[in-house]
């Protein structure tokens, strides 16, 4: 959000959109941040129309200069403009608030019980890779995690580690594949 906007919660933007009688545009950068985009649509009883934007410091850009009112971008990405003073978030979707910004709140938090999602990253095999491969494949990038150099590459990053077993990832990738799935059927948002 831009940080001359009177909207400092998630609340605000939604009371002013609903005011407005207008949908609220937001610039989006995947698929996966308009079905995001989406899903706050439904929450917060809004029209929200996402502008597919090339990248998150596309969606930055014209969030800061004014011409979109709000975006949805990566945690990391973020993070250096807001401790700038350049942009304001107004909630974070994690299911806790994040120690670089304790500030701000979470959508649950916000009032919006289910409404937790994450932006992550994960190394994936065909599945065809035999349990050997993909255990020892796991072993050994936890491993560097764990080192001294994985531990003090994280601890320079705002963004939140979470190392998964193989089951533990395929169970969430499933449910989190489901819920969007369902949010994508209420929205109408079709494969392309």
């Amino acid at each position: 959000m831009r940080t001359s906007s009177p909207n400092r919660t998630i609340k605000d933007l939604i009371d002013s959109t609903k005011k407005s009688g207008n949908p609220l545009t937001m610039g989006v950068y995947s698929a996966g941040y308009e079905l995001i985009a989406a899903w706050l649509s439904i929450a917060g009883g809004i029209a929200v129309t996402p502008v597919m934007y090339k990248g998150a410091s596309a969606v930055m850009i014209d969030v800061i200069g004014g011409q979109i009112p709000a975006g949805i971008t990566d945690f990391a990405g973020a993070v250096p403009l807001i401790k700038e003073g350049r942009q304001r978030a107004l909630v974070i979707t994690a299911e806790q608030r994040h120690p670089v910004l304790p500030d701000v709140p979470t959508m649950k938090e916000s009032g919006y019980a289910d409404f937790v999602s994450y932006s992550y990253s994960s190394i994936f095999v065909r599945s065809e890779t035999p349990d050997a491969i993909v255990n020892k494949l796991y072993e050994g990038f936890s491993s560097v995690m764990a080192s001294p150099e994985g531990r003090a590459y994280q601890a320079s990053r705002p963004a939140v580690v979470v190392n998964y077993t193989p089951k533990e990832l395929s169970a969430f990738v499933i449910a989190e594949s489901e819920r969007f799935r369902k949010i994508a059927q209420v929205a109408g948002i079709k494969p392309r």
